[in-house]
């Protein structure tokens, strides 16, 4: 139960908005990468003097617009990793954590000594190897040595460790920083959670990193842990299952064959919202239809392993295509997807064995869940 401003909110209210509040930070970051690799592109054209020379100020006004414009490039990259292991997303290798943090580290070396702060950097032999993607462990690294740089003060050390037992692969980083407040960590892998400043804490940020470490280590069926107090440093551990633990969890669901999603709706925005958003699911073919004759005729050159249709849909609503789609091939799983609130509707669904009855507006993380639920029943069966 969370209390604000004397407004009590509930947890089904507090999900509601969190749910929104992702929805709306993966639509910017969605619309915000095309306007800025554009900007990004003919910035750099201006720069390189591609469109004619500049004046010294110009330059230097072009420089400034460029460095920004970065700015919010990485800004828009970390929010999609933080979306991508929120929602369980990525593509998995085998990789060694310890090769990939010494070039994390060799990358924040530079930032590290500007402000005074040096990095130990303990590596044991023969540690074995995760599985996992490599952008979101990257950026988890980077995110742990960003915020123990950041909060280390001049003459400061941090210290990375590693060790491993028979499942997990764990990496420690320890700094001799300003330390956390025991009554922020519980809070202190919270998104955008900055708490109360004071003269020792650095300003800037959105609060941002610390949630992605624990997103990434527990997408990849890991933990994050700390142990700080203030005025002491603090100690961030992150462990991940070892390589061969983790392909046994998830080899009853890897399929050299891509799964193939069809989207049927009469409303192109609405498929092209769903596209996106399953687009990110790994493994996935993805086709749209405009009506249930077209998603028919689909189905005329291959079956499906999911489909998402509308309800009302003009000529055949998506029942009717269900009954289509039930006498085709039984296996398909079906998502309807409704704006109207019908009870019979609904009943009728159950009774064809819909998968699941969703009603907008949707949320992005539930449509995800939902498919990736669905694809594995679809395998079980």
């Amino acid at each position: 139960m969370v209390m604000t401003m004397n407004t009590i909110i509930s947890p089904k209210q507090e999900q509601s908005v969190e749910h929104l509040s992702n929805a709306i930070i993966e639509t910017v970051s969605h619309e915000l990468r095309t306007p800025l690799n554009i900007m990004m592109g003919y910035a750099s054209l201006l720069q390189d003097g591609a469109l004619g020379d500049l004046t010294p100020e110009q330059q230097h006004a072009m420089s400034s617009i460029v460095t920004r414009a970065d700015d919010m490039r990485d800004l828009v990259s970390r929010l999609n990793i933080l979306m991508e292991a929120e929602a369980g997303l990525g593509q998995g290798v085998i990789l060694s954590l310890v090769d990939l943090v010494t070039e994390v580290v060799a990358y924040r070396k530079e930032d590290a000594e500007q402000v005074g702060v040096s990095i130990h950097l303990n590596t044991s032999e023969n540690l074995p190897p995760i599985a996992g993607d490599q952008a979101q462990l990257r950026e988890m690294a980077d995110s742990l040595l960003d915020n123990a740089i950041k909060f280390t003060p001049r003459g400061g050390e941090i210290q990375i460790n590693y060790y491993a037992d028979e499942e997990y692969l764990y990496l420690n980083v320890e700094d001799t920083g300003i330390g956390i407040a025991e009554d922020n960590l519980d809070d202190i892998f919270t998104s955008f959670r900055r708490f109360e400043k004071s003269e020792k804490t650095p300003s800037g940020g959105l609060g941002m990193g610390l949630s992605i470490v624990r997103a990434v280590a527990k997408k990849h069926g890991g933990d994050a842990y700390v142990k700080s107090r203030l005025g002491e440093g603090s100690r961030f551990t992150v462990k991940f299952p070892l390589a061969s633990v983790a392909s046994a969890e998830s080899a009853k669901g890897a399929s050299s064959a891509p799964r193939r999603i069809l989207i049927v709706d009469d409303d192109a925005g609405v498929s092209f919202t769903l596209q996106n958003i399953l687009d990110r699911l790994p493994n996935c073919e993805i086709t749209v239809a405009n009506s249930g004759a077209e998603a028919l005729q689909h189905f005329s050159q291959g079956s499906y392993d999911l489909v998402f249709t509308d309800y009302k849909m003009p000529e055949m609503n998506g029942l009717e295509l269900t009954k289509a789609i039930n006498a085709i091939d039984s296996k398909t799983m079906v998502i309807v997807i409704t704006a109207h609130s019908n009870l019979a509707a609904q009943v009728e669904a159950e009774k064809l064995d819909v998968h699941s009855y969703l009603k907008k507006p949707l949320d992005i993380k539930e449509i995800r869940q939902t498919a990736k639920d669905a694809l594995e029943t679809n395998e079980e069966a």
